[in-house]
């Protein structure tokens, strides 16, 4: 029985300590893949690129066309096309917009256009047929399908956490015993704080992309960091009390 005991600890552990550290992940990519989070950042990128493209003056002369559209008032939205890209604007943003707000509004079109495209396919199906091979591979990450999907899988690792942590809570065979399993595990979880934050220090970026990397992925870094931060503490204090407890009881025991 000890044995059994013994290796239901371990094996409880392992499917804890991965199953948790798969809710984490899918948690914060869940919350990144929101639409109220990812737009300021992806609208932020892409009206810096287009800034940079727009030649002086060109800005007036968009904004006149758009305004040009929206004269007809049985419209409520205008629609141009740029190249390989088309732009669609609502009308109350464009006769309330000034030239200067032209490159924010194309981008957070741009963003509404990619977000919530229909790709025909699952996200994973998406991904297994390479049906975006003419679109860059974040395109389909910065979508509404990728945040359904992360959102929906959390449950799965919930479930796999909570019954990893039944075997390893039967296999500690006392309370101290349990909380101290469980204190080792978020402490071990936890370490993926210390992991990222060098991580981050040893990844060489170029320059001329330190931006868009920063803007990007600075976020997602935070979100996940404070995950394994909190994962740390709780180690800590679940550790102190199964010792605590330990001590505690011995201490009756002995009198």
């Amino acid at each position: 029985m000890p044995a059994l005991r013994s290796i239901a600890k371990g094996l409880g552990g392992f499917i804890f300590i991965t199953a948790f550290v798969m809710m984490i992940i899918t948690l914060t990519l869940t919350s990144f893949t929101e639409y109220s989070n990812i737009k300021p950042v992806l609208s932020e990128i892409i009206t810096s690129t287009i800034t940079q493209q727009i030649e002086p003056g060109q800005n007036e002369a968009i904004l006149s066309d758009f305004r040009s559209m929206c004269a007809n008032t049985s419209v409520s939205t205008a629609t141009k096309h740029f190249d390989n890209i088309t732009i669609t604007l609502s009308c109350a943003d464009v006769n309330s917009a000034s030239a200067s707000d032209i490159p924010r509004l194309m981008a957070i079109s741009i963003v509404d256009m990619f977000y919530y495209k229909d790709y025909g396919c699952s996200y994973i199906e998406c991904l297994r047929s390479g049906a975006l091979k003419e679109e860059a591979p974040f395109v389909l990450f910065a979508s509404s399908m990728a945040h359904e999907f992360f959102s929906s899988i959390n449950i799965y690792f919930l479930i796999v956490a909570i019954f990893g942590g039944i075997i390893m809570a039967w296999g500690a065979g006392s309370i101290p015993s349990a909380l101290k399993a469980f204190g080792w595990s978020f402490l071990i979880i936890g370490v993926g704080y210390f992991f990222i934050g060098i991580s981050k220090s040893l990844i060489h970026v170029p320059p001329e992309a330190q931006a868009v990397i920063s803007a990007l992925f600075d976020p997602l870094f935070a979100a996940i960091m404070r995950y394994f931060l909190y994962s740390l503490v709780a180690g800590i204090a679940l550790l102190i009390a199964g010792y605590g407890f330990k001590f505690l009881s011995g201490k009756k025991e002995t009198k």
